[in-house]
C-alpha cells in the first residue's frame, strides 16, 4: 500500500469525478459544489486543497490554498478549520465563487484511489524538484532530488505522490505550477478509467444533493485555475500569500531585458513575453545591459548566445553579470538551442533557459513564467 503523503491534496477531485456505489442519480440541481482535501486525518487541519465543481459549465475549477481571505484574515486554507464547510463557502464567495454545497474529506480517504493505479502524463520538459526524504516527513529534515522527463512519464505508487505534491523545483517552484501538474494528473486519471469508493466516517458533507451533483463530472469537463494570470503574491503579517490584483492595487507588469537578439528574433520573443502579461525591453549591446538593469529593475535577463549586432559572446555578459556584485542577483537565461552552452551558462550562474527553435512549444513560457514568479 502506498503510504499517505500530503502530495494527496488535490485527490479529492478523484473521488469526486469518479463516484461508485452511491445509487443517487443525477440532481437535478445544477448548483456549485466546494470539494476539500485535509492535511492531516482530523476536522481540524486546514484544507490543502480546493475545488470548486461547476455543473452547469461544466468546469472543475482548482483553487490556490494560499489566497488571503479577508473574510477570516488569513489563508484560504484556514477557513475549515475556523469554521467548517460554511465559513470555507463564505469565504469562497469573497472572490465571486459561490458555491451551494460543501464536501471536505480527510486525505486518507483518497489516498486509496491512488492505489496500483498506473497513469500516463505529458511532461513538456525536463522537471526537477527537492522532494522530502519521506510523503510524511517535512522537507526540512532532509530531501532527495526527483524529475521528470519530456515526452511523457508513466506514474505510479510514490511516482504518483511526488507528481502531485513536488513544490521545490529548479524551474517550476510554488503553488501554481503545481496545481497546474494536478490539472494534468486529473485528466490523464479522468481518461484512464479509474474509480474510488465514498467513505462517509471521514467525510463532512453540508447536503446530500452535494453528492449527486459530484456524480456527474467526467473526463470530458475543463480544468482550470482560479485566475491564476491575475494572482500577485504579497507578505501579510509574516505570510506568503496570494492576492487578486484590483484596478487599484494592480502592480507594474514584470519586466524582461532581452540582450543581443536581431529584429525578427526580438519581435517573437516580445510576443512571448507579452502573452504571459511581462513586458519586453530592448537592449542591443553588452555594455548597455548594466544600466539597463538599474533603470528598469528586470525580473529576468534574456541574453543571445551571440550577439546579433556585434558578434560577442553571451556566455561572457553572463559571466560579467554573476560576478558584479549590482547585477549578480538579477535572474539570466540564455537563448541557445546548444544543451552544452546552456550547461555552460548555468555553470555560470544562470537558469535553465531555451532555444529559439522552442520558442513556439511553450516550453520558454512556462521557464519564464516560473522564473520571473
Amino acid at each position: 500500500m502506498i503510504q499517505h503523503s500530503r502530495s494527496l491534496r488535490i485527490a479529492i477531485v478523484l473521488f469526486a469525478a469518479s463516484l461508485m456505489g452511491c445509487d443517487l442519480g443525477e440532481s437535478p440541481l445544477k448548483a456549485r459544489v466546494m470539494l476539500a482535501v485535509l492535511d492531516r486525518d482530523e476536522w481540524g487541519a486546514n484544507t490543502d486543497n480546493i475545488v470548486v465543481i461547476d455543473p452547469q459549465e461544466r468546469k472543475v475549477t482548482w483553487v490556490p490554498r494560499d489566497l488571503w481571505s479577508g473574510v477570516i484574515q488569513n489563508r484560504l486554507n484556514k477557513a475549515f478549520a475556523l469554521g467548517g464547510n460554511e465559513l470555507l463557502i463564505k469565504a469562497l464567495s469573497e472572490f465571486g465563487l459561490r458555491v451551494s454545497h460543501g464536501v471536505t474529506v480527510w486525505r486518507t480517504l483518497v489516498s486509496d484511489c491512488l492505489n496500483n493505479a498506473e497513469v500516463v502524463v505529458p511532461v513538456p520538459f525536463e522537471l526537477r524538484f527537492r522532494y522530502p526524504l519521506s510523503p510524511v516527513t517535512p522537507i526540512e529534515e532532509g530531501y532527495k532530488m526527483v524529475s521528470f522527463s519530456p515526452p511523457k512519464e508513466v506514474l505510479r505508487g510514490e511516482r504518483i505522490h511526488q507528481w502531485l505534491g513536488a513544490r521545490y523545483g529548479e524551474i517550476e517552484s510554488g503553488d501554481l505550477p503545481r496545481l497546474r501538474r494536478q490539472r494534468t494528473f486529473f485528466q490523464a486519471w479522468m481518461a484512464a478509467g479509474y474509480h474510488c469508493a465514498p467513505n462517509p466516517a471521514k467525510m463532512r458533507v453540508t447536503s446530500e444533493a452535494a453528492i449527486g451533483l459530484l456524480y456527474e463530472v467526467s473526463k470530458n469537463w475543463k480544468t482550470e485555475t482560479f485566475m491564476e494570470s491575475s494572482l500577485v503574491e504579497e507578505i501579510i503579517n509574516g505570510k506568503r500569500v496570494l492576492r487578486v490584483k484590483t484596478l487599484g492595487s494592480q502592480k507594474m507588469p514584470k519586466k524582461v531585458v532581452s540582450v543581443g537578439q536581431c529584429a525578427v528574433d526580438n519581435g517573437n520573443i516580445d510576443r512571448l513575453i507579452r502573452s504571459i502579461g511581462a513586458a519586453m525591453i530592448k537592449v542591443d549591446m553588452h555594455s548597455e545591459v548594466p544600466e539597463a538593469i538599474k533603470k528598469h529593475e528586470p525580473s529576468l535577463v534574456l541574453v543571445n548566445r551571440i550577439n546579433d549586432a556585434d558578434g560577442s559572446s553571451g556566455l561572457d555578459l553572463i559571466r560579467e553579470l554573476k560576478s558584479s556584485p549590482e547585477t549578480r542577483a538579477v535572474p539570466v537565461m540564455l537563448i541557445s538551442n546548444y544543451e552544452e552552452a546552456q550547461a555552460e551558462a548555468i555553470a555560470l550562474g544562470a537558469v535553465k533557459g531555451f532555444g529559439k527553435a522552442q520558442i513556439s512549444s511553450g516550453v520558454p513560457a512556462e521557464l519564464i513564467r516560473s522564473c520571473i514568479n
